[in-house]
């Protein structure tokens, strides 16, 4: 038997941060088309079912386009069960509970606890959690223990008592309660562990990444259950239609920007054209270096779906070089190393941020 276990698809996102609004429109359809390609893959793969641990949708106010997209799909694949929990940035369950479009395949987990036979010996529970029914979880949690148990959750795993709430899941609540895979949502990256000699829990992580803080490769588990050897495994299969991807360039020795972009590119060697990319430039310049930042972003947004360059590069000075130089530039240097106002841990980023501005460089 194999089961998909996604989360965090965050449909309806508005994603203004980094993108344009046409953009954010076709980052969101994308979305969509990923979440569809999982049925076909269901039907190919003879998958039984799909677990959806939160975070379908990214607001509570959902677009009724959206959330008839999603149905629909489900509604066209009857012979496949969707288990559903719903997040912190999801409806109140009550909403799709007092739907009558809900589709009988799609089961919903509402704030107490409730489990599902897939199989005869094959369970899924879950739970919605509140900031009520957290704090006494492990009373709730009810698997028998000869049958294999998956648990659905949204939440992030605490070993702390001190914060737990809604979001928060202490870790001793899960520890020994016949679980045989915790699926769950909320951190936006794969991970997996054991809890107990019994339980793995798994991060699915999000199906389509939103922005650079969820760098890498992005989709979803497939879980497989071997029921005669009473045996659950998981892998971890890269879906996302594009990823977000992160570097520096250490532009020390560089004086223009083709050297720049040249650099730039070399990093980027291994990255698809339909990435979304952020360069962070790096390293020091001298006062003669002609960065050109503008033309290295407008090549990069050439070549790659979306690019974005950051520069955290500084001046290269020398405070020798100015002291008693005649300069506006020495005097300025001259003034500040003499000032009794200026904290002296303070003096070097002084007379760098004056020397950007008088070399009319753009001040960080």
């Amino acid at each position: 038997m194999k089961i998909i276990h996604i989360s965090d698809l965050h449909i309806d996102s508005k994603m203004e941060t980094n993108f344009s609004a046409i953009q954010s429109k076709q980052r969101n359809n994308e979305i969509l088309v990923s979440f569809e390609k999982l049925f076909d893959i269901m039907e190919k793969e003879n998958v039984s079912a799909m677990i959806i641990a939160g975070d379908m949708f990214d607001t509570k106010k959902i677009s009724s386009k959206a959330f008839t997209y999603v149905l629909e799909l489900i509604k066209k694949h009857p012979n496949k069960k969707f288990f559903y929990v719903s997040g912190n940035h999801d409806n109140e369950t009550k909403m799709l509970e007092s739907s009558e479009e809900i589709p009988n395949n799609l089961i919903i987990f509402d704030k107490e606890f409730s489990k599902f036979g897939l199989s005869k010996n094959v369970m899924i529970g879950g739970i919605r959690l509140t900031s009520t029914n957290v704090v006494d979880l492990g009373k709730q949690i009810n698997f028998d223990e000869n049958s294999l148990n998956i648990c659905v959750l949204h939440g992030m795993l605490t070993k702390s008592t001190s914060n737990v709430n809604n979001e928060n899941i202490y870790i001793g609540e899960i520890k020994d309660k016949n679980i045989d895979y915790l699926a769950l949502g909320h951190i936006h990256s794969y991970s997996s562990g054991k809890i107990d000699n019994r339980c793995t829990y798994v991060y699915s992580g999000c199906l389509e990444p939103r922005g650079f803080d969820e760098i890498g490769d992005k989709g979803f588990v497939m879980i497989h259950i071997d029921e005669e050897a009473h045996k659950i495994s998981h892998e971890f299969v890269p879906h996302a239609m594009r990823k977000f991807v992160e570097i520096n360039t250490d532009i020390t020795d560089l004086s223009n920007p083709k050297q720049i972009l040249d650099k730039v590119l070399e990093n980027l060697e291994n990255t698809s054209k339909n990435d979304i990319v952020k360069v962070n430039i790096i390293g020091e310049y001298d006062e003669s270096t002609t960065k050109g930042l503008d033309l290295v972003s407008s090549e990069l947004n050439q070549r790659y779906y979306f690019a974005k360059v950051k520069d955290r590069s500084r001046l290269k000075i020398s405070i020798n070089d100015y002291a008693g130089n005649f300069s506006l530039k020495g005097i300025f240097v001259q003034r500040v190393l003499e000032s009794k106002k200026i904290p002296e841990d303070l003096k070097d980023e002084v007379i760098l941020t004056g020397i950007k501005a008088l070399s009319k460089e753009e001040i960080d």
